[in-house]
């Protein structure tokens, strides 16, 4: 099905929060006329080469929007950053909300790109990484004890459609902030032995846990006081 509007289109046409509200965003709806398993050319398993990798990429390009009623409310950002060896400790694919702490944000897959979206390296088509912590504390923003949450091409193109601008550099804006973030459970099994909960001997450790929030579907501002 054609879209409304292509990704390029809605960056063009500079779909932007406010100024004076651009932390400030609500949960996404998404027009029943649409469909976007295939973006920009690319489609849900993206140019995986394996069978695995495919199935992996799908779960990351999903694109649907959890209710209230689907999500699971007991996982929290300190329930996925416990120690301990992680392996099946959530179900990927669970609609889970968890606040916490944007310590970095920035633009995902380097300069080869990433294969969930077929190699692209451009703004619209790559995903936005963020690095999110309990507090801002120097011992919490540490690499070892952060978890990763990202926005993909497809949710950031219903943002726009929602009127929001989901582009990497305004989600660099909330670098610094508290925010509350929905979206689903990943196991990103391409890292591993890069977690602190799942170490190899011998790899660079530079996050938490393999467990993602990926893709993101709301990002809402909250009071920092409320939780550090």
């Amino acid at each position: 099905m054609k879209l409304p509007i292509s990704a390029s289109q809605a960056v063009q046409n500079k779909i932007l929060i406010p100024e004076a509200t651009m932390v400030k965003t609500r949960r996404l709806q998404l027009p029943q006329d649409i469909s976007i398993d295939t973006f920009n050319n690319c489609p849900p398993e993206g140019n995986a080469k394996t069978s695995a990798k495919a199935e992996s990429n799908k779960e990351k390009n999903q694109w649907s929007i959890p209710n209230d009623m689907d999500i699971d409310t007991k996982v929290t950002l300190k329930d996925v950053l416990a120690p301990g060896d992680d392996h099946g400790r959530f179900k990927v694919g669970t609609p889970v909300r968890i606040q916490g702490y944007f310590s970095e944000v920035f633009k995902s897959g380097g300069p080869h790109g990433e294969s969930c979206n077929c190699k692209a390296t451009d703004d619209v088509n790559t995903d936005t990484h963020i690095n999110m912590a309990l507090t801002n504390s120097a011992e919490d923003v540490k690499p070892e004890n952060r978890m990763v949450v990202e926005v993909t091409p497809r949710l950031r193109y219903i943002a726009g459609l929602n009127g929001l601008d989901w582009s990497h550099g305004n989600l660099k804006h909330y670098e610094g902030s508290c925010l509350e973030v929905e979206g689903d459970l990943f196991w990103d099994d391409a890292h591993e032995g890069e977690a602190r909960n799942t170490p190899i001997a011998g790899k660079k450790i530079w996050r938490a846990t393999l467990w993602e929030v990926h893709p993101i579907t709301s990002i809402q501002e909250i009071d920092c006081n409320k939780l550090f």
